[in-house]
This record gives structure tokens, C-alpha cells and sequence, in this order.
């Protein structure tokens, strides 16, 4: 897993399929309790938009979501977030982002 800043609460997790396909895991894992809104989006041979919120419970490391996607030969996965305490982000991944 990649490492995330000290207050990204919200991480990605990929991996690649033989078959071409792409799993992206959303993983929390923040330093204090709070609430946090986020846009994951997928592009590759379709495009794909995952809205949520929710609230994070403090050192306690969970999956959000999986989503699988074809990547095709140009992809990209992003993720957008806003913490409650101000901390805004993106977090990009893929050969066409």
C-alpha cells in the first residue's frame, strides 16, 4: 500500500488483473475522529464516479469501497477529499491523469 501523508486520512490501493482490470480499494485510516466527504473517479474503457461521506473513526484502519474498472491502454483514478477540519486533497494514480 502506498504511504499516505500525515493527514491524508484517505488512501488508494490498486491492483492490476492479468485480465486488464483494475482494483481500486478506498482505505480510511485517520489520526483523529472525523467526518469526511470524497469523489473517486475511474476512467478507462468507461468512466465512473463514486460519491460518499462518512465518519472516521480515529487509528482504525478500514476499506471504504472496492471498485474494479477495465483500464484499457489509458487510465486514471482519483480521489478527490474534504476533511472536516479543512484539509482538502486529490490523490491521482494511472498513465493518463
Amino acid at each position: 500500500m502506498a504511504e499516505a501523508e500525515p493527514h491524508q486520512s484517505l488512501q488508494l490501493d490498486l491492483s492490476e488483473s492479468a485480465d486488464g482490470s483494475i482494483a481500486v480499494m478506498l482505505i480510511a485510516n485517520s489520526i483523529r475522529s472525523q467526518n469526511v466527504s470524497y469523489e473517486l473517479r475511474t476512467i478507462g474503457a468507461s468512466v465512473s464516479t463514486h460519491k460518499g461521506s462518512t465518519r472516521l473513526q480515529a487509528n482504525h484502519e478500514s476499506t471504504l469501497s472496492t471498485i474494479r474498472f477495465r483500464a484499457g491502454s489509458n487510465w486514471c483514478v482519483s480521489l478527490s477529499v474534504k476533511e472536516e477540519l479543512g484539509s482538502r486533497y486529490t490523490i491521482t494514480r494511472g498513465n493518463a491523469c
